[in-house]
């Protein structure tokens, strides 16, 4: 057994600050040299030849992936429904064709069931609820609204 150290191995308090100022009076006579290579060296060089190189390959691929790509014919839309047909099982009955765009049609439908809209969160509850499912507010005395909304039909493949 060492001196300073107990019967278990565990270096006692004295021993610790003993070592700990030998290595703070000792000089230091080795210059530590930096890990990181020195702005003119070759290594930098070397980095600012591969950077170019590889942004000039960036910059091909990104030319030959333009050149190469397919030129896209716009879509031809589905034949328009017709008023009143139930979508998204029987959920929304369309009103009216609007428009057709970018090979999509569009329409205004509304929900089939009327929804309570709570009057302190505006939560949308079911026709049939009594208190507002979010806040817990009596919804005895609120109205129904049947929503609008657009929907977007596109070809299937």
């Amino acid at each position: 057994m060492q001196q300073g150290e107990s019967s278990c191995g565990i270096v006692n308090s004295a021993e610790v600050v003993r070592r700990w100022s030998a290595l703070i009076a000792a000089p230091r006579t080795e210059k530590k040299q930096s890990s990181a290579p020195s702005a003119g060296s070759d290594w930098w060089r070397n980095r600012r030849k591969l950077r170019g190189k590889k942004r000039k390959l960036h910059q091909r691929r990104l030319e030959s992936v333009e050149a190469e790509a397919p030129t896209v014919e716009e879509a031809e839309p589905p034949e328009p429904l017709p008023e009143g047909a139930l979508l998204f099982q029987r959920r929304y009955e369309i009103v009216s064709f609007v428009s057709t765009h970018d090979g999509l049609n569009e329409y205004e439908a509304m929900e089939t069931e009327p929804r309570k809209r709570c009057p302190v969160c505006q939560t949308l509850n079911t026709a049939d609820s009594n208190y507002c499912e979010q806040c817990g507010h009596d919804l005895a005395d609120a109205d129904l609204e049947t929503l609008k909304v657009r929907l977007l039909e596109a070809k299937s493949s």
